[in-house]
């Protein structure tokens, strides 16, 4: 507000009195001499016609006056009365008596009062104007055509309109320049709050003005990217910080398996010197277990990485139920015991003599994470796991007799399952990698994990994946034979000189054939071992071993093989394309037993699906005597039949 010689003004005031004045003074011209032309034009015209009628009316009349025609005269008047400013007509003799009369209806009381009466000499047609004879007389009732127009002049009229178009102008104006002003103040508004960073920030599109409506248009467009920006860069602040927790999380949890395998097998070598055998076994399968465990840990670890970035993809293979709870089942077993205090118990419920199609390197993974969170969190009382297939469903149980939890650490498992809880204690580490790779696996998986806890009583956890089915058939072999020890999964890659030759060993006649072909040094050598006679407890079995792809190539087609154990990870050529150029030629080994063996946990899913066209199975590295000589007796039925 303003304040000039006591008289506030306002912004708004000034502006419409401004606007106001500009109109009038445009306006006023333009008015004036729109008015003043049409008037004067209307006055010209008027009188023009009304000089040809009164010219025409008279001698039209003075002919029938003359002829004594009353049906011309009367209508000659009702032809005239038809003018909307003559109200009646009437013709009188020279002895003022009435020869005619006509009158116009649509006269009100107000214009009556507003009458002039006017005389109009009719004289003869046929004589000269100095000779003219008077025949009778017109009289007139009318108002005047310009009387209207006499009370202002057009100056003033114009001044008037203009008036009225200037306020007209005004009050436009303020209403567009409210509009507009509104509409810019929202602009304004709308980029203060998306250059502070609110979200959701949209301007009305609702509008007829073109520019404003493109602009509105055109900062949705960029405050809509912006938010797709935002949310990528939260998502990956959230992955980094899941990733960060993961490697401190698996430094501890890796280190703890690392320590107990170098602890025991430190325990096994003194048992061996001291020559106690049976320590030794117990302590080797202590060991074994911890291996398994650190095995599991490695693999959660590529997964979910793998599953952050993803690119994990699924590895369903038919299981057999007994057998995967089998293995579960000693690897726990041990642990429990060496906590003394804690019941240990696993079984089935119902009939579980199937197999079922599963990713087994997951599912092991979310119960065994499940049951090892029960373990540590019992210090005494019992852990109780439970299985069954039911309804397309592989349903786990895991029921402690723990800490338990409170409803609030439910409540936070509930609405956050997918970051890591440290926050949740249980009195000891907090749960560590376990929860996010559980929850996280179970729904990559479509299945899902419910807690029941009460604190201080203990936790029942229930694991349901969706799975398919079928019964076992006990006559026939399979790659899922009952073994001794768990199988390992994963193991480390290392990349050592590969040899540049093939070596064969244990040369048969006609006995059964296998090749191994791998680069790494390491892994021949433990494969060596396993498929020696004493390991394989047969003799009958000849093995060549291949570093070099093009060796290999020059074998398969030279010699007939029963199985082939082929890497994926190879120079020159992969197994992939091992496993193309067999089917693609006109090999001896078409028709043979073919496995990929390889230490990579996330192969892409379009390789996997073609290798497994070609191959019987997608084996990891780690194998165990056990798994070998099942694949050598599964080849060897194939070879036979």
């Amino acid at each position: 507000m303003l304040n000039i010689s006591g008289i506030k003004f306002s912004y708004k005031r000034v502006l419409c009195g401004s606007v106001f004045i500009t109109s009038f003074l445009i306006y006023t011209p333009i008015i004036y001499t729109l008015l003043n032309s049409v008037e004067t034009n209307t006055i010209s015209e008027f009188k023009y016609y009304k000089n040809q009628t009164d010219t025409s009316a008279s001698k039209i009349l003075s002919a029938a006056l003359s002829a004594n025609d009353t049906e011309l005269i009367n209508t000659t008047l009702d032809s005239l009365v038809d003018y909307h400013f003559i109200y009646s007509l009437t013709i009188r003799d020279n002895f003022n008596e009435v020869i005619a009369y006509s009158i116009n209806d649509d006269f009100d009381i107000l214009e009556v009062d507003m009458l002039r009466v006017k005389e109009l000499p009719i004289y003869s047609n046929d004589v000269f104007d100095d000779e003219k004879i008077k025949l009778g007389m017109l009289v007139v009732s009318a108002k005047s055509v310009l009387s209207s127009n006499t009370y202002l002049t057009p100056f003033t009229k114009a001044l008037l309109v203009t008036v009225i178009f200037s306020f007209i102008t005004s009050l436009l104006f303020m209403f567009f320049n409210k509009n507009i002003k509104q509409n810019i103040s929202n602009m304004v508004s709308s980029a203060k709050q998306l250059a502070s960073g609110e979200k959701g920030i949209r301007l009305s599109e609702d509008t007829k003005i073109q520019e404003i409506f493109e602009f509105s248009k055109a900062f949705n467009t960029i405050s809509v990217e912006r938010e797709k920006v935002w949310h990528e860069i939260e998502y990956q602040e959230q992955v980094f910080e899941l990733k960060k927790s993961i490697l401190q999380i698996a430094a501890h949890e890796l280190r703890s398996p690392i320590g107990g395998i170098k602890t025991l097998l430190d325990i096994a070598i003194h048992h061996s010197k001291e020559n106690r055998n049976e320590d030794v076994l117990l302590t080797l399968k202590k060991s074994y277990s911890e291996i398994d465990s650190l095995n599991k840990h490695i693999t959660a670890i590529l997964c979910l990485s793998a599953l952050e970035n993803n690119t994990l993809t699924r590895s369903d293979d038919w299981v057999d139920v007994q057998k995967l709870f089998h293995d579960l089942d000693k690897q726990f077993s041990v642990k429990c015991y060496s906590k003394q205090n804690i019941v240990w118990d696993c079984s089935s419920i119902g009939d579980c003599n199937k197999y079922v199609y599963i990713d087994y390197d997951l599912v092991t993974i979310i119960i065994s994470n499940a049951i090892d969170n029960a373990i540590k969190y019992t210090s005494k009382g019992y852990v109780n796991t439970t299985f069954e297939v039911t309804d397309d469903n592989l349903v786990v149980v895991v029921h402690d007799s723990g800490v338990g939890l409170s409803q609030d650490e439910i409540d936070i498992l509930h609405n956050s399952p997918n970051q890591l809880q440290n926050s949740i204690k249980r009195k000891k580490d907090g749960w560590g990698i376990g929860l996010a790779t559980m929850y996280r696996f179970a729904d990559f998986l479509d299945g899902s994990i419910d807690f029941d806890s009460m604190k201080d009583f203990g936790t029942k956890v229930t694991i349901t994946i969706p799975v398919k089915s079928r019964v076992k058939d006990s006559n026939a072999e399979t790659d899922h034979a009952e073994t001794d020890n768990p199988i390992g999964k994963i193991s480390t890659i290392t990349n050592n000189d590969a040899f540049s030759t093939s070596y064969v060993h244990n040369v048969t006649k006609d006995g059964f054939k296998v090749i191994v072909i791998d680069n790494n040094s390491k892994h021949l050598d433990q494969m060596e071992e396993l498929l020696s006679p004493r390991f394989l407890r047969r003799d009958d079995v000849e093995v060549t071993f291949c570093s070099v792809s093009s060796d290999a190539i020059r074998h398969i087609e030279e010699t007939h093989f029963d199985l082939l154990l082929i890497d994926y990870h190879m120079p020159g050529m992969d197994g992939l394309q091992f496993l193309r150029f067999i089917n693609e030629n006109d090999t001896k080994c078409k028709n043979a037993a073919k496995y990929i063996v390889t230490a990579d946990a996330n192969i892409p899913e379009l390789a996997k699906n073609e290798m497994l066209l070609y191959c019987n199975k997608i084996l990891s590295k780690g194998l165990t005597s056990n798994d070998v000589r099942s694949l050598i007796s599964g080849a060897f039925l194939k070879a036979v039949s």
